[in-house]
């Protein structure tokens, strides 16, 4: 059972929880999972916060074939080319971002597990923004050792 630890707003508490968990867990392997497009720049905040202790990868949606590496570059975080894929193998974690459980997403949770089996990481995280984890059952389903979850909300419009 997955129980709250901490509180706070905003994206710079998350990153900030985000980067003391991989410091104080020395996680020095981190390969995220998301969903094409959407989740790769949320993918770049954590991989910049935690780039002191981590080197970091991307998965777009489960396909291994279609990893990179996150860099830190002139502009920030980059995503690379990775020369080779068993670089991804026995992370220290494997941070599954929430765009993989959204409905719209052809990634279901049986391609979720075989990742996870094939990757082996020591670690299992989740970041996801309005319980989408909680919502499609995910909590219940994988063994999550933390779970970061956020909201944007309220969300602003201004007008001049």
């Amino acid at each position: 059972m997955i129980k709250k630890i901490d509180e706070g707003s905003g994206i710079s508490f998350l990153l900030r929880k985000f980067a003391s968990l991989a410091a104080d867990k020395n996680l020095e392997k981190i390969v995220f999972s998301g969903s094409s497009f959407t989740c790769i720049p949320f993918a770049e905040l954590a991989a910049y916060s935690s780039r002191k202790t981590s080197k970091s990868y991307f998965i777009p949606n489960t396909e291994i074939a279609k990893a990179k590496k996150l860099v830190e570059g002139e502009i920030g975080i980059e995503v690379s080319e990775l020369e080779e894929k068993k670089e991804l193998s026995n992370p220290s974690a494997l941070v599954l971002l929430g765009g993989l459980a959204m409905p719209q997403t052809k990634t279901g949770i049986e391609d979720v597990k075989e990742l996870i089996d094939k990757l082996s990481p020591s670690c299992l995280i989740g970041m996801c923004f309005m319980g989408i984890f909680f919502d499609e059952d995910w909590v219940e389903t994988l063994d999550f050792k933390y779970l970061l979850d956020t909201t944007f909300n309220p969300v602003k419009l201004y007008k001049k």
